[in-house]
């Protein structure tokens, strides 16, 4: 829902002065349910007179506000002529407690802008009793500490690059002496970061007892594919006290991207089968990127390993091109067939180069290929090895059987005692 209604007044004014510049804006604060005027002030400072259509945009991406004004070409500004545009701003009482950025651009029938400015709207609701107590972003390996001190919008001092890791720490302090704030929560978003899309994430909630701080932290990765200049950072943290009012602190910074003029990288070497056996042939796939700041041409790769005499490329005659950032074509894929069939087993290395302008190399890569013996022919020696020996000078008995021989012992012996048994009972009955 649009919290501020812009109304567009013009007036043209006399001044002095070289191109269709906004001079100044001014706005005043205002509390929720209020309305204040923001003066946009235009000039023609070039030496000749503009006749063309004007348009003023009004933007503000937090509150999803988008308004513009066109006079449609009726209006011409003669040099050192200007306009004054009045923007009445309108608020509900809804409209959260905060800085708000508006957008002022101005466009003469283009569609870049040839001027714009940023403007910071102070809306005055519940004040909140939350509060920053530190901040601190690093990026990469540097850290600008202490930003809860710096005015809103600033540009942080360590620019990042591709690749890099954003860390953000961020301390709240709850000021209230009596009550506890619940649900804390932080949320950052980077504005238009990857592919121009926005990225954003949020810590779990917390809750701050009164008088107590509370530590955040949150982390991002610059991607690897990113245009070059300024990203806006909006830092939010909002929770809720025991009686059910809302609390709110936002914050907003500038990242600047900056990138290597040249800077050519092998970014995936892929083979399809990196072990080979009796097959002796696979596919290698090189992926290189364009990282810099610059467009590249006459991309070359190379593919190279002496003892297997591999010595490959792909150049296609200078007509492999590498654009910027995030276009599509800042990448490029070179597809290569590998065929040893004559080579030895082993481990052999092949080396990957990356050239721009034909000759100049920007990167290297290694990658393993291991040749193992073909497994039908390791049979085949092995059946070859085998050998069986048979020594007909001498010959085994088979076996006798024991068994027999030892129950059958057994049984006479078992005959015989009962036999003296038999005959010594006999004698002493004879005797009595």
């Amino acid at each position: 829902m649009k919290k501020i209604l812009l109304l567009f007044l013009f007036s043209l004014f006399a001044v002095s002065a070289s191109a269709l510049t906004i001079t100044d804006t001014d706005v005043d604060s205002l509390h929720c349910g209020e309305s204040t005027v923001l003066t946009i002030h235009v000039e023609n400072e070039a030496t000749a007179s503009i006749a063309k259509g004007v348009r003023i945009t009004a933007v503000d991406p937090e509150l999803g506000l988008f308004f513009e004004e066109f006079d449609g070409g009726s209006i011409t500004l003669e040099p050192g002529d200007g306009l004054s545009l009045e923007v009445i701003i309108e608020t509900d009482e809804s409209l959260q407690h905060g800085t708000y950025i508006i957008d002022v651009a101005l466009y003469e029938d283009k569609d870049s802008p040839e001027d714009s400015k940023t403007v910071e709207l102070d809306v005055i609701c519940n004040e909140s009793m939350l509060r920053f107590t530190d901040i601190d972003v690093q990026v990469g390996s540097k850290t600008d500490k202490n930003l809860h001190e710096k005015a809103d919008g600033y540009d942080i001092d360590r620019d990042a690059e591709p690749g890099d890791r954003l860390d953000f720490d961020v301390e709240v302090e709850n000021t209230f002496k009596d009550l506890e704030i619940e649900d804390v929560v932080m949320e950052i978003t980077i504005m238009d970061f990857d592919d121009d899309d926005d990225v954003d994430d949020e810590t779990s909630e917390e809750d701050i007892k009164a008088g107590n701080d509370e530590l955040f932290k949150l982390d991002f990765d610059v991607p690897i594919k990113i245009d070059e200049g300024d990203y806006t950072i909006i830092i939010e943290i909002e929770g809720e006290d025991e009686i059910g009012r809302k609390h709110r602190l936002v914050k907003r910074f500038v990242l600047n991207v900056d990138k290597e003029s040249h800077n050519v990288v092998i970014s995936k070497a892929d083979l399809s089968n990196p072990f080979l056996g009796c097959e002796r042939k696979t596919e290698l796939d090189v992926t290189v990127l364009n990282l810099g700041s610059d467009e590249e041409e006459e991309i070359r790769i190379t593919v190279e390993n002496s003892e297997l005499a591999i010595n490959k490329e792909e150049f296609k005659d200078g007509r492999i091109d590498l654009e910027t950032g995030t276009d599509a074509n800042a990448e490029y894929t070179a597809h290569f067939s590998i065929n040893v069939e004559d080579a030895s087993p082993g481990s052999y290395t092949l080396d990957i180069g990356a050239f721009r302008d034909e000759i100049r190399l920007e990167d290297t890569e290694k990658i393993n290929l291991d040749i193992r013996r073909c497994i039908d022919e390791v049979f085949e020696e092995e059946e070859e090895s085998v050998v069986v020996v048979v020594d007909k000078t001498q010959t085994k008995s088979p076996p006798r059987d024991t068994l027999g021989l030892n129950f059958l012992y057994t049984i006479i012996g078992i005959l015989l005692l009962g036999l003296v048994v038999f005959i010594i009972g006999a004698l002493l009955i004879k005797a009595k």
